[in-house]
């Protein structure tokens, strides 16, 4: 006796029932590793950082800023020498959003910006796997990879320790990417102000929407950057914004530390300086190798 028809149509809905379900619990079983290799990459970075004897040394920069605005003192000294102790070129923002975890003491309040900043590096991580990848496939291959690789960088781990805001940077860099790429340019023109409030070099993503010919989208940019700035300023007082602009431009080179960036990399080899013997010194060679 033959088999009915209707049969027939029940196994096809059965086997593509199947494969829905096992596509899920893939994505599942996906979404578990990823959360356990995140889980242990932060709580190994966290007691990583906890552990050394130099934690928190450009966190507490941020700490002490925020002590000086509450009691009234400036929050730029005028540098007569490089003395990273009251090194802080940064806009009064930095400071503003440190000043609640005051309450805390140094010691908590290095764990709660460490805490901060991890978590930030993790979402980078995770959005940029996201926006990249073009199948389900690969955003399971790319967020583990992304962040071992990012959890697993030494300049990374100088940032866990340090407890700089780089991350911070990091994460809006992420943003401002995919914000471009959408053409939403209400929201890239709100994140590169935010970015520059942080460090004041973000401002060179101006020259995104100017290669893209939005020209009217990088004139906003520097118009509402001006405008958190001039907020900033109104708020601490005016008289301080010379020595932010010279704070700014004494420590911007940091000549006593070991850069981690392509500029920085180009300046020790190929001019002088307290780190490395450069190879030759050169300004036409630095400025090539940080172009490149």
């Amino acid at each position: 006796m033959g088999t009915p028809a209707g049969n027939t149509a029940y196994e096809v809905t059965d086997k593509k029932g199947e494969r829905k379900t096992n596509t899920i619990g893939y994505r599942i079983l996906g979404l578990i590793l990823v959360i356990l290799l995140a889980h242990n990459l932060a709580i190994a970075a966290y007691r990583g950082a906890m552990s050394t004897g130099w934690r928190g040394v450009d966190e507490s920069t941020y700490y002490q800023a925020a002590k000086r605005l509450v009691v009234g003192k400036p929050l730029y000294y005028t540098p007569t020498r490089i003395n990273y102790k009251y090194a802080f070129p940064y806009s009064p923002y930095v400071a503003f959003l440190f000043r609640p975890m005051l309450s805390l003491g140094k010691l908590g309040s290095y764990r709660l910006w460490l805490g901060t900043i991890i978590t930030l590096l993790m979402a980078s991580c995770v959005i940029t796997a996201l926006y990249f990848a073009e199948t389900q496939t690969a955003i399971w291959l790319l967020m583990p990879l992304f962040l071992f690789t990012g959890f697993r960088y030494w300049p990374s781990v100088i940032e866990f320790v340090g407890g700089n805001v780089n991350m911070v940077l990091l994460f809006l860099t992420c943003l401002m990417c995919i914000t471009a790429a959408k053409s939403y340019w209400k929201s890239f023109i709100l994140l590169i102000a935010v970015a520059t409030m942080v460090k004041t070099w973000m401002c060179g993503f101006v020259l995104v929407p100017l290669l893209q010919r939005q020209y009217r989208v990088a004139i906003y940019a520097m118009i509402i950057t001006m405008l958190f700035l001039f907020l900033a300023f109104f708020i601490v007082g005016w008289q301080q914004f010379p020595r932010f602009i010279e704070t700014t431009r004494t420590y911007s080179v940091q000549p006593d530390l070991i850069a981690l960036s392509a500029s920085g990399i180009a300046r020790q080899f190929f001019s002088t300086n307290k780190i490395i013997h450069p190879i030759f010194v050169s300004s036409i060679a630095r400025i090539a190798v940080t172009a490149a």
